[in-house]
């Protein structure tokens, strides 16, 4: 079996790809880095590395030659400071380009995307199920909706092969947003207290 995975070189994808090279041995997994003097870095000889961007259409055709499943992590994180068209870019036209190859790829048995719990917005004290209404307050989560649609429709029109993932916050070795906010607090030089009751969230290790 290949595995191909987008977003490799980010803290999701290299604690994914590392965890694959553990458990799916004797298998091939190949990756999509815009980087791949990073990729090598991080992964040795243990990966195949195609080098070019997720909206390239020739390069993502090449990582999903002779796959059966597919890992979409690719993406731009949220920053304030980022324009919106960025996320438009990678998320959106990265993930276009991607379904497109995807119903090129004859093997593919499963497509995998990692979207977000931010597609609901801030619910609150209320909980959210699968069924829970889009309300996206930022171009990241808004890019993130606008993919998910793209994956069902997918689904629906074509019959691809796919599931979509809603992770929250997630933390571990390698963060470098999160353990920081951790590390502060168990310092002691922030306080939880100022945000006391209004902040509610969820996160995955």
């Amino acid at each position: 079996m290949t595995i191909a995975v987008t977003g490799a070189t980010g803290f999701l994808g290299t604690a994914l790809v590392q965890r694959l090279l553990e458990v799916e041995d004797g298998q091939q997994i190949r990756i999509l880095a815009r980087d791949p003097s990073k990729a090598r870095r991080l992964f040795g000889t243990n990966v195949e590395i195609i080098a070019g961007d997720i909206t390239d259409q020739a390069q993502v055709g090449r990582t999903l030659h002779n796959v059966q499943v597919v890992y979409h992590l690719a993406g731009q994180l949220y920053h304030p400071i980022y324009p919106a068209h960025d996320y438009i870019r990678t998320h959106v036209e990265g993930t276009h380009t991607l379904l497109t190859a995807c119903q090129k790829a004859p093997d593919l048995q499963r497509l995998l995307y990692c979207s977000s719990t931010g597609v609901f917005g801030v619910t609150g004290r209320q909980p959210a199920t699968e069924e829970a209404e889009y309300a996206p307050t930022n171009p990241y989560e808004a890019a993130k909706v606008a993919c998910e649609l793209l994956v069902a429709q997918a689904y629906h029109e074509r019959g691809l092969p796919v599931s979509i993932l809603r992770p929250g916050l997630v933390y571990g070795p390698g963060d470098l947003h999160l353990l920081g906010l951790f590390q502060a607090i168990q310092k002691r030089s922030l306080s939880c207290d100022r945000w006391r009751e209004s902040l509610s969230t969820s996160h995955l290790y």
